[in-house]
């Protein structure tokens, strides 16, 4: 059986796969109030700084929002299980800046503002190409995590990773905007701090969550609004 989570136009009903009637009984049908309070691991499902885990085949679907990073980098999915990776979204450039004032931005300190459009910002159809969404299918018992892999100047930068063990001292990389419930009401921001191993600006920590932003699942009204409600 396969369920599908995906970002639709403002006002549509999240579109569920061929056996709908069954599937979003996994968040709210009465069945599920009838689930033993212990519940053996495998059968349990996440999606958090902890991993991904779906209980059977499940297509999402991904829209990048912004990024405020001078990286240039690509979002992806690793499976943990097969050690695959699949890259998903990408940037072309690393800000919708000109070189000219890409570089004349690098010299100046950084503010460390949130979200800062002034801050290498890279927008749908600029720095990233239109449409700027993709779709994965998560395989049921396959553990996942996201990933965030970047260059600077044409050099590797760096990979992170949400899953906060496989980063080195497990710092965490990623903040999720929204628990599993979320990828069915609404979607769930997946927010990044890239390296910053290779930028010249030493002068403020980063530490914004705010280099690489993405969508998953569920509506896409409320986009801007949502996206910062942890800050």
């Amino acid at each position: 059986m396969e369920r599908k989570m995906q970002i639709n136009r403002i006002g549509l009903q999240i579109f569920v796969g061929a056996a709908a009637a069954g599937i979003l009984g996994v968040f709210s049908s009465p069945a599920q109030a009838q689930t033993p309070a212990t519940v053996p691991v495998q059968s349990q499902e996440f999606f958090d700084n902890s991993g991904v885990l779906f209980r059977i085949n499940t297509v999402i679907q991904f829209q990048f929002v912004r990024s405020h990073g001078a990286y240039q980098s690509i979002f992806g999915i690793r499976n943990e299980t097969t050690g695959e990776e699949f890259d998903l979204i990408g940037e072309v450039k690393p800000s919708d800046l000109t070189m000219s004032q890409y570089e004349q931005t690098l010299n100046q300190p950084s503010d460390g503002l949130t979200d800062n459009p002034n801050d290498f910002q890279g927008t749908l159809g600029n720095a990233v190409p239109l449409p700027g969404t993709a779709e994965f299918t998560f395989k049921a018992g396959n553990r996942y995590s996201f990933y965030l892999k970047s260059q600077f100047r044409g050099g590797n930068a760096g990979i992170v990773y949400s899953s906060d063990v496989n980063n080195p001292a497990g710092n965490r990389q990623a903040r999720f905007v929204g628990g599993f419930s979320a990828l069915a009401n609404g979607g769930v921001i997946i927010r990044w701090d890239d390296t910053n191993s290779q930028i010249p600006r030493v002068d403020k920590n980063d530490n914004d969550f705010d280099d690489f932003i993405v969508k998953a699942g569920g509506y896409e009204e409320c986009i801007d609004e949502d996206f910062s409600e942890n800050q």
